[in-house]
């Protein structure tokens, strides 16, 4: 029997390569989606073998596509807290006799006393949910290091995701509060007869989306360490 992949020989009625991995007996679908996950492993494992092993204290650590992988979403992290308050998230169009005008403002820019002037509760709510947000990222990334210290990865990696998660939940809340912002501002201004639109700007989406990507890509590479360290077993 030939697998139907690599082209080896191998034992008749398996159900899997030994060389490569692929399944055999798969679905057409299943089989190339199977192959593709061995390539994409296979290509990443031969990465790290030539990646170095370096010296950090009293610990050889092995550089590895996951490790880079994981420092990064670690800095997009990090951004991404001091986006939450600092990116400008909302955005509302006003137009009003011919004459219109776009203003761009973050969270933050949305003070007291335009809260109080526009009765947008939520908006004080969302803020002092989007602190605690942030409080809980930061101690989530503080766990990630004490099992970095422990020399868990696999929960040092969901705890990078667990962050992801708490941002990604932030980001949604400044999205949702731009929507109802617009409402707020098409309230105050229907006197007057001003055309309101806009809501969330492009940013906001975009940091949405990178935080659910780094949510998603920890438990995935958390499920991927723990593969390999149950394989060695």
């Amino acid at each position: 029997m030939v697998c139907k992949n690599c082209g080896q020989n191998i034992p008749d009625g398996s159900n899997n390569c030994p060389s490569c991995g692929a399944a055999q007996n798969a679905a057409p679908a299943q089989n190339a989606a199977q192959n593709f996950g061995n390539s994409v492993n296979s290509s990443i494992n031969n990465i790290d073998s030539k990646l170095p092993t370096v010296t950090i204290g009293n610990r050889q650590v092995k550089i590895s596509v996951n490790l880079i992988a994981t420092g990064v979403m670690i800095l997009f992290l990090i951004i991404g807290m001091i986006g939450v308050f600092s990116f400008n998230t909302i955005k509302i169009k006003t137009k009003i006799s011919g004459y219109s005008t776009t203003d761009r403002s973050s969270l933050s820019d949305v003070d007291s006393d335009s809260i109080d002037a526009m009765d947008a509760g939520l908006t004080k709510a969302i803020k002092v949910i989007n602190v605690l947000a942030i409080i809980a990222s930061v101690g989530a990334l503080g766990l990630c290091g004490y099992m970095v210290y422990k020399n868990d990865s696999v929960k040092a990696t969901l705890a990078v995701g667990l962050s992801g998660a708490i941002l990604a939940v932030a980001y949604l809340l400044d999205i949702i509060n731009a929507f109802y912002l617009k409402g707020k501002t098409k309230d105050l201004l229907k006197v007057t007869g001003a055309k309101i639109s806009g809501g969330p700007t492009f940013g906001a989406i975009f940091w949405l989306l990178v935080m659910c990507a780094i949510a998603f890509g920890a438990y995935t590479i958390s499920n991927k360490i723990k593969a390999e360290q149950t394989a060695k077993v």
